[in-house]
């Protein structure tokens, strides 16, 4: 990598990351003379937080495009080298929990939730859930290209399985899954997940790579979406045995 490369890079994330917040801060600012009329002092330090949180980003970014794409790639290109390939399932498994337990919105969704639950759904067992779907998922993908197993054969049922489990499922865990697979497709697990995908599917089948790769992202969507939604039927077996329970004492 030479700097040229970094700079160019750092400038197209700084371009693109501020077409996006920017109209954001001024939306804000324009609510705040008409509408919001917070105390002037709150609002510089809200928008300074803002450019802070912008100028992370940025760097963030830049991060994940000069460092963790090539690092998955060579990751994959090794795996795949591997002989037993019951291994590359094993630790594309591991790879794609750590990449989920360091993906920030994860977390910040996980906080939401436990704050919206009143602590009832702890934050962390959201994480962990949503970073075993995530797992699966790409254990999942890994078996998809080393068997050439259609995409649609894994992706359809997957989601005949989660309009079953919506059915069955707790109502606020329910609306809480569907959002996990946004989360889950976040900077850390799309860009290095996709890498190591394309590097294993181009050492096994170069012929078809990005096909093999891309699919990968449609299976981290669908995986925490179903890991939710089983915890949410889990959820709803344990309160409703809790609340017969309660029922009986009462009596």
């Amino acid at each position: 990598m030479t700097w040229g490369v970094f700079f160019d890079t750092l400038l197209s994330n700084a371009l693109n990351l501020t077409h996006g917040v920017l109209p954001i801060i001024l939306l804000f600012l324009v609510l705040q003379i008409a509408y919001l009329k917070l105390p002037w002092k709150r609002v510089w330090i809200n928008v300074a937080g803002s450019l802070i949180a912008l100028v992370g980003l940025i760097l963030f970014m830049t991060g994940i495009s000069l460092v963790f794409y090539p690092i998955g790639v060579s990751i994959g290109e090794f795996i795949a080298g591997i002989p037993y390939k019951w291994v590359i399932v094993v630790i594309g498994a591991v790879l794609g929990f750590a990449a989920a337990l360091s993906e920030p919105s994860i977390r910040i969704q996980a906080d939401q939730v436990s704050k919206f639950t009143s602590n009832v759904i702890k934050s962390n067992l959201v994480v962990y859930t949503i970073s075993v779907g995530v797992a699966l998922a790409v254990a999942l993908g890994m078996l998809r290209i080393i068997f050439m197993v259609p995409l649609n054969y894994i992706v359809v049922p997957g989601y005949i399985l989660a309009l079953i489990l919506l059915l069955l499922g707790d109502r606020q865990i329910v609306t809480i899954a569907f959002d996990s697979g946004g989360v889950a497709t976040g900077p850390v697990p799309a860009v290095f997940l996709t890498a190591v995908a394309f590097g294993v599917s181009s050492v096994i089948y170069p012929e078809q790579t990005a096909g093999d790769s891309f699919g990968m992202v449609a299976l981290i969507v669908m995986a925490p979406v179903l890991a939710m939604l089983t915890l949410g039927v889990i959820y709803r077996i344990g309160k409703n045995k809790k609340d017969k329970k309660n029922r009986g004492k009462k009596k």
